[in-house]
């Protein structure tokens, strides 16, 4: 029972593992993609900086910058429903995660309770031996 045991929780060991890397590569796209959202924000700023800049333009090149702006804004917005679902999938990733450290634990507490059961079956035996000697060394007296 406690090999097998044994062999279950080393299972769980490595599920827990992988479920730690990929806890950490969810976060890095994460990062990555609010990296990206911020860029464009940035980007808009400028872009809004600029225009207001200009004074007196032509209205082709004012209607240029609201085309521009406008693009910027779509891509903001697709940007920010990447990052959501980046949100998503790192909190299912850390929800499974910690699924994965509640079942091994659940194991280690399991294995220990067995492996304590064992030693207490062992020191009973011995001390049962040895009272079986001491018994006998008293009759031979």
């Amino acid at each position: 029972m406690v090999q097998k045991l044994q062999r279950i929780l080393r299972i769980r060991r490595l599920i827990e593992k992988k479920r730690q890397r990929e806890l950490a590569l969810s976060e890095e796209v994460l990062l990555q993609q609010t990296e990206k959202l911020h860029a464009l924000q940035r980007r808009r700023q400028e872009v809004r900086r600029r225009r207001n800049q200009l004074g007196r333009c032509t209205a082709s090149s004012l209607s240029g910058y609201y085309e521009y702006d406008a693009a910027l804004e779509e891509r903001i917005r697709q940007q920010t429903d990447e990052v959501q679902r980046c949100v998503q999938e790192r909190d299912e990733k850390r929800q499974q995660l910690l699924e994965a450290t509640r079942q091994k634990r659940m194991l280690e507490k399991l294995l220990e309770r067995q492996l304590e059961t064992l030693r207490l079956q062992e020191s009973r035996r011995e001390q049962k031996l040895l009272d079986e000697v001491a018994a006998r060394n008293w009759r031979y007296r």
